[in-house]
């Protein structure tokens, strides 16, 4: 949207969900969760590697250009997938490990498909932990600023500082 505008934007969300559409098996259902994040659901999985196939076709589908006012464009899909029991009771629970496997794949470069894995809901609570703790410690100024200079090698003259901020984390 940002590149093309609205309208173009539009055009490539339609394109993509007809892309992934075919790439889906009778009784699949795929929906757009809002900007450009879509959900499937695959009921009749026999195993993970299912769900793994679906994801390969949908990187292979996008692999081929999109083509926009004549135009050719290459996009990318990080996939996150939960599976029902193991990694989720519920719709918002399989959704939530699903949005922590898909940006477990942004993370490791994009483009390619991940299942979840506990380990990524440890890393996630990891990361909201220490998220707060720099709230509070903004709050309580435990943050020093300090200036070090830049010096030329050559002429040993100050050429620039760079700013560091030290922590003094209570613990």
């Amino acid at each position: 949207n940002d590149t093309l505008g609205h309208v173009k934007g539009d055009e490539l969300l339609q394109q993509v969900a007809t892309r992934l559409k075919n790439c889906l098996r009778r009784g699949d259902t795929l929906a757009r969760l809002g900007g450009d994040e879509f959900t499937v659901v695959l009921p009749e999985l026999h195993d993970k590697m299912d769900a793994e196939v679906i994801a390969g076709k949908f990187l292979e589908t996008f692999r081929q250009p999109f083509i926009l006012d004549n135009a050719e464009f290459h996009i990318s899909a990080s996939i996150g997938i939960a599976v029902y029991p193991e990694d989720g009771e519920s719709i918002d629970e399989l959704l939530r490990h699903a949005d922590m496997a898909m940006y477990h794949v942004k993370a490791q470069g994009k483009n390619g498909h991940s299942f979840y894995e506990c380990a990524m809901f440890d890393a996630t609570y990891r990361e909201m932990a220490l998220e707060k703790s720099i709230h509070r410690a903004l709050e309580r100024n435990e943050f020093t600023i300090y200036y070090q200079p830049q010096v030329d090698v050559t002429t040993g003259r100050i050429s620039g500082a760079e700013a560091l901020i030290r922590w003094n984390h209570p613990e």
